[in-house]
């Protein structure tokens, strides 16, 4: 069973399993929320500033996200997908572990994302 979580204050909207606990906590970027289940969390940051590093951020119109550019990196462990909305960056963040059902709900997750 999927539910939605709603953050009005960092305005996006996203759908989960019921079975993932969600925790907000404030960062220097901005906020993390974590979708947290022990084999793999997805963390949602957000904030003025991006939450990690990367020399070559480029956007691409290839993978949108409600209608966005993105910038993916992907490497074994997890996926990172990077958005822009109204000068606010978002990072979706799934350390999945290079597990193919934790890779399917972080997808599904990315799929949900909107922006309110």
């Amino acid at each position: 069973e999927y539910i939605t979580y709603t953050s009005t204050s960092d305005g996006f909207s996203v759908s989960h399993k019921s079975s993932r606990s969600v925790y907000q906590d404030a960062r220097s970027y901005g906020q993390r929320y974590t979708f947290f289940k022990a084999a793999a969390n997805i963390a949602i940051h957000t904030g003025d500033s991006w939450s990690w590093q990367h020399p070559g951020r480029t956007f691409s119109t290839d993978f949108l996200v409600d209608g966005k550019p993105t910038f993916v990196y992907k490497i074994t462990s997890q996926t990172l997908v990077d958005i822009e909305n109204n000068g606010k960056k978002y990072t979706i963040q799934c350390i999945h572990n290079g597990v193919q059902s934790a890779k399917d709900e972080c997808d599904a997750l990315i799929s949900s994302f909107k922006f309110i």
